[in-house]
């Protein structure tokens, strides 16, 4: 239930939740599958957070390892990744270092990547949605972005 929740509660990149305002922060996911979200996505993978540097009061470096690539030029097995994202869970920011897997959208801006809880989904839900003679069409038709996006997903709002 709990991974359920998890992949229905952030199954999209939330680029937004990097701009916020100030006052209070709350994290809140739009639903969306997680075969869309790899076509907006500039990245799908499975990884793990290893390490977190705190930036400012708005965001932070995520340290993530890459355990699988779905979707992502240049992105390797193995390698580290930074990944921007918002400070902690309640502004939609990645999880703590934990040695847990998770799939993973990500969007690329100003050369970086970016990151959210809202684009988090169980690594074996990933795996099943990208799984299947639908797979390879689905891949392919994300190299061009759905009107209104800008190619991230986004949909978190903090």
């Amino acid at each position: 239930m709990r991974g359920r929740r998890l992949s229905v509660a952030a199954a999209i990149v939330g680029l937004g939740a990097l701009s916020f305002a100030s006052g209070a922060q709350a994290c809140s996911c739009a639903e969306i599958h997680p075969r869309a979200a790899t076509r907006q996505a500039d990245a799908a993978i499975v990884g793990s957070v290893v390490g977190v540097v705190p930036q400012d009061r708005y965001s932070a470096e995520y340290r993530v390892r890459v355990h699988r690539v779905y979707k992502g030029s240049g992105l390797r097995v193995g390698t580290t990744l930074s990944v921007q994202s918002g400070p902690n869970g309640k502004a939609c920011g990645l999880p703590s270092p934990s040695g847990d897997r998770y799939g993973m959208f990500l969007g690329r801006r100003d050369g970086g990547w970016r990151g959210s809880l809202c684009g988090l989904v169980a690594a074996k839900e990933l795996a099943a949605a990208l799984s299947g003679p639908q797979r390879n069409r689905d891949l392919d038709a994300s190299s061009s972005s759905s009107a209104g996006t800008d190619g991230s997903g986004s949909g978190c709002a903090a």
